[in-house]
């Protein structure tokens, strides 16, 4: 199978669903049969073909005060669209290589389509372009995303001129991209929406076209970048800066966008490069001492202060983002000792009162925490949890209402009654949908009336913004739904889906969970290789859990002990015969035998990760037996590893990013009884 027909599975498994919704919601099942449905016009009818949708809107948090509207799209058309940026994938590649300065071109990377630059890229282009300039044009879009007017797609990828000569030929496919992004948000012609990767692609037609005409219409010696709407020039004198500006102003009117005002300016070096709150924690090393165990504790306690009293400060001098979500990552890079944890995790909790962006980074922390052991004070994050979601539920927050609501399930903690009425009336089909998984786990307090979430249960709902509810609660049974209610089965798009048993939603899902389980089989893996040989799985399972202080219920313990049972029986197999062999690709670990080399390889499908070994990058612990010598901790050689030096990217990603969690593999493969760090731990380019 070519590159090019793995791009429509690309976009739909990892760009369909925005990172900063809850993991419960994927769409990997749906990349994998969108070659077998059926979506031609004798079998849906011209109607049903081009049948007008609504988005599912999912509000976020942007910066204090304001905030970005993200948006789920109706599968039928999001499936039309990517399988017709598949066809024409080399087109558009042509298309994009117009444009000298795009950080912003989409790539197919391994499990999605991606910029070409990471933004950290743009302080690069800055600090090599200004070697000979003085001045900075800085120029930023008003708007970008919502103001895109479709229309202008097949301007930019055909001339306005030759476009408007053929609006009806679907021989110009700028014309069929048009139509169906205008399906997907029920017929508006303003707008794209935020969130799904197709989106990236769309502005990046446009994008590459000012390019070039900004380029053509300056000529010669025009240098700099633009990352999607966020543009920088560089030039000699003040007049070639306004010159520019006034040619990029009226390019971007002939696309129907206009420049943001209060973020377009000229400035003169020399500037800052990045802010002093930035190389405040890259540096900032936590304290330990290498001979008393109690005066490391009591030294981390007054560094953990001082941090976060730090990180208050700089956001109340900055109205930057990203602040907190930084320098939170920067915390995970030391194990917190169990004495801190309560101190730690009200700190961690009244930082997102701050900047509530910061959500899913903390609730993933105190979850990773939970199953190392640590003490939860469960009825102070239940108060903290129905608070959040009381504070923002009625001014229709989603991000923190839905991500306070899958937190609770993975921790199994209850609504209060008041709190559930009130998620009762809620009309967003995330929280719908979280809200009846927390209440077949018996998650929701009191005596409940679920009246107005049945209202939405409608024909007419299939194809707004309640299809995602609608269609879920038939699939796992939900207030009195089920597989086969006569608007599913008479509906042919959606018939089709019922048929595969396409699900968009994992209730059970919880990424710290499935990252704890493929970590503690990693380990077992690498153990049975090396100094627990003789053990059987159950014993060298016990020795793990016990020696890196996992907590784990007795279902989870029985699920593990039988999954690495069959490991390991595959992997002592090939070992007999002198063979290399995969062991258990369905789950996604892979074990590959080296007796030559001592090398193994981990694979997680699940979590998107790919994590080496001891040998290949000499970043595991080894055990006394193999090398002989102990681990090296913080106590004992008194030394303090600086921060990782990146930031955090905050900016729209696709789901891929979030998957790739290289904190949770690495903290819970770190021995916490003899590490004071996560084991080597970096944080991100960006923040």
């Amino acid at each position: 199978m070519t590159i090019e027909k793995e791009i429509a599975k690309k976009i739909i498994s990892k760009g369909y669903f925005a990172r900063q919704i809850p993991s419960e919601f994927e769409s990997t099942a749906l990349s994998e049969i969108i070659d077998g449905l059926d979506l031609t016009k004798s079998k849906l009818s011209k109607e049903g073909l081009n049948k007008w949708c609504k988005l599912i809107d999912f509000s976020i948090p942007k910066t204090v005060n304001f905030r970005r509207t993200m948006s789920v799209p109706h599968p039928l058309h999001y499936i039309l669209l990517a399988q017709l940026i598949e066809e024409k994938w080399e087109a558009l590649e042509a298309h994009f290589s117009k444009s000298q300065f795009s950080l912003t071109i989409p790539q197919v990377s391994e499990g999605s389509i991606v910029p070409k630059f990471k933004m950290s890229e743009k302080i690069n282009r800055r600090i090599h372009n200004l070697v000979s300039k003085k001045y900075i044009l800085q120029a930023d879009i008003t708007r970008f995303y919502p103001s895109i007017y479709t229309h202008s797609i097949p301007w930019a990828l055909h001339t306005k001129e030759v476009a408007k000569a053929n609006q009806r030929d679907d021989g110009y496919f700028g014309n069929v991209i048009d139509r169906l992004v205008r399906n997907l948000q029920d017929g508006q012609t303003v707008g794209i929406p935020i969130g799904p990767s197709v989106s990236l692609i769309i502005q990046e037609i446009i994008g590459a076209t000012i390019d070039d005409d900004f380029k053509r219409d300056y000529a010669n010696g025009l240098v700099g970048y633009r990352y999607t709407d966020d543009m920088e020039y560089y030039f000699s004198t003040l007049e070639e800066a306004e010159r520019a500006l006034n040619i990029l102003n009226k390019i971007l009117k002939n696309y129907g966008l206009e420049l943001n005002n209060s973020k377009t300016k000229v400035i003169k070096i020399p500037q800052v490069l990045e802010s002093e709150w930035v190389y405040f924690f890259k540096k900032y090393e936590f304290r330990s001492n290498k001979n008393d165990k109690k005066k490391s504790v009591n030294l981390q306690h007054t560094d953990i202060k001082e941090f976060f009293s730090t990180i208050y400060k700089y956001k109340i001098e900055s109205d930057e983002k990203g602040i907190l979500n930084y320098a939170v990552k920067v915390l995970r890079s030391i194990v917190i000792y169990r004495e801190n944890w309560d101190m730690f995790e009200s700190l961690l909790l009244q930082s997102i009162l701050v900047d509530t962006s910061i959500i899913p980074t903390v609730f993933e922390t105190i979850e990773g925490y939970k199953y190392k052991g640590y003490p939860l004070n469960y009825e102070k994050i239940k108060e903290f949890l129905n608070a959040l979601i009381k504070d923002n539920i009625e001014l229709k927050n989603d991000f923190e209402v839905s991500w306070a609501l899958s937190f609770a399930k993975n921790i199994d903690i209850t609504i209060d009654e008041d709190v559930s009425k009130l998620l009762l009336k809620s009309d967003n089909a995330i929280i719908n949908i979280l809200v009846m998984i927390l209440n077949s786990k018996n998650l929701l307090g009191g005596t409940l009336d679920f009246a107005y979430y049945e209202s939405l249960l409608i024909e007419e709902s299939l194809y707004d913004s309640s299809w995602l509810f609608y269609y879920e609660c038939c699939l796992h049974g939900w207030l009195g739904q089920d597989k086969n209610n006569e608007h599913i089965k008479n509906d042919k798009f959606f018939r089709q889906l019922l048929d595969c048993n396409i699900s968009f939603v994992n209730p059970n899902y919880s990424r710290a969970l499935e990252e704890v389980k493929s970590s503690i089989i990693s380990l077992c893996i690498k153990h049975s290789r090396t100094n627990m040989k003789t053990l059987e799985a159950q014993e060298i399972l016990s020795k793990v859990i016990e020696e890196y202080s996992f907590f784990l219920g007795s279902e989870i313990t029985v699920e593990l002990n039988n999954k690495l049972g069959n490991e390991i029986y595959k992997i002592r197999s090939s070992e007999e015969t002198g063979e290399s062999e995969r062991a258990d690709e369905e789950t996604g670990e892979s074990e590959r035998a080296d007796e030559e080399t001592g090398e193994s390889e981990r694979t997680d499908e699940e979590t998107g990760e790919s994590e080496r070994t001891d040998e290949e990058t000499d970043e595991s612990e080894r055990t006394d037996e193999e090398t002989g010598k102990s681990e090296r901790t913080d106590e004992e050689t008194g030394e303090s590893e600086r921060t990782d030096e990146g930031t955090e990217e905050t900016e729209e990603g696709d789901r891929s990013q979030i998957n790739k969690n290289d904190w949770l593999f690495k903290f819970f493969t770190t021995n916490i009884n003899k590490n004071t760090r996560v084991r080597s731990f970096e944080i991100f380019d960006e923040y």
